[in-house]
């Protein structure tokens, strides 16, 4: 039998420690034993009558046309053989971090976070559909248990539903779920709310799991003019970031990037083509626009958290610094390995 487990690990780059198996039901068709009684019936009595050792004409006293009698063991064979495939192995692997399906010889690996959508349908089962084949889920042939996925989905985001952090475990065969609930700054929140529909992956903190080199920044926006939000071509997610699954960094697609009260602003011109910039947030929107990124330095001194950027727009360079009280990073894919893990 295939080892789940293992395939979903070779699969993914992921390491399994806790998940559970939920295996389809043994539900035997009715028509199965009699179909194969039927079957064996008809071919011992052709082998018989071909071998002269049972007179069949003679048992039922009417010429008897074997091709009439072929094609019927044929035709329940060939029901038989149905019959048989729909017993084959059926089992659905749920890790903390995905899925894997296998149904006979063919197995889908899939990590929560490559799943397209989910759909339910006519409130029996759910279709999941992942970046190579959909998997489709029956609950009438599983364990009741099963359906408590729903639950898991509906807080990844799946259902029209609104995302949340969560967590979740088995217990007796149940998928439990767990909102993650803590104390937040109102002002955090607020700006959770504004991008939380946008990216499906939004977080606050663990800028020092991001990469920003080579980043082309599309534009800046402000928020309550002390909110700074840059949006950009892509982020470097780092292997240990709690949103990458894989054991290598991730680029993402467009992503965000939003400082959340923006002080001690200055804006420095480098260089031989240096320029003056107010230290203003109308300036550093200004000079953002269309800027590259190229080095970034996030630290805490004085209990205070410091930004510096080191960024390019058209021939001037300049160097960014400023203070902020949070950090939201918002993004909606990770789309391949990052270009240093090439």
């Amino acid at each position: 039998m295939i080892n789940l487990k293992e395939v979903y690990q070779t699969e993914t780059g992921i390491k399994v420690n806790d998940y559970y198996i939920y295996n389809r039901r043994k539900n035997y068709p009715i028509l199965f034993p009699l179909s194969l009684v039927l079957m064996l019936v008809i071919i011992v009595f052709y082998t018989l009558s071909i071998l002269d050792l049972l007179d069949i004409v003679h048992i039922v006293n009417q010429p008897v046309d074997w091709f009439v009698y072929e094609s019927i063991a044929l035709l329940v064979l060939l029901f038989t053989v149905y019959q048989w495939r729909r017993l084959r192995v059926e089992r659905l692997l749920v890790t903390k971090t995905g899925l894997a399906y296998n149904k006979g010889k063919k197995v889908i690996a899939t990590a929560f976070e490559s799943i397209k959508n989910v759909n339910q349908f006519d409130g029996y089962g759910l279709m999941i559909e992942t970046t190579t084949l959909p998997i489709h889920i029956d609950y009438r042939h599983y364990p009741d248990a099963l359906k408590s996925i729903e639950k898991l989905f509906a807080a990844q985001g799946h259902f029209n539903e609104t995302p949340y952090a969560h967590d979740f475990h088995f217990s007796n065969d149940m998928i439990v779920v767990e909102e993650i609930l803590t104390q937040m700054d109102p002002k955090t929140e607020f700006l959770l709310d504004t991008y939380r529909n946008k990216y499906r992956y939004i977080n606050v903190g663990y800028i020092e799991d991001l990469l920003f080199y080579n980043v082309q920044i599309e534009r800046m926006s402000v928020t309550n003019k002390t909110h700074a939000s840059i949006y950009l071509s892509h982020i470097d997610v780092k292997a240990n970031h709690p949103e990458n699954t894989k054991f290598k960094a991730q680029k993402t697609d467009k992503a965000m990037l939003c400082f959340q009260d923006v002080t001690e602003l200055k804006i420095t011109g480098v260089g031989d083509n240096a320029k003056t910039t107010p230290n203003t947030l109308a300036s550093l929107r200004s000079i953002l626009k269309n800027a590259v990124l190229f080095e970034t330095t996030f630290k805490e001194r004085n209990n205070k958290l410091h930004a510096k950027m080191a960024l390019q727009q058209d021939i001037h360079n300049y160097l960014v610094q400023f203070t902020y009280s949070a950090v939201i990073t918002g993004w909606n894919a990770l789309e391949e390995d990052a270009w240093f893990e090439k």
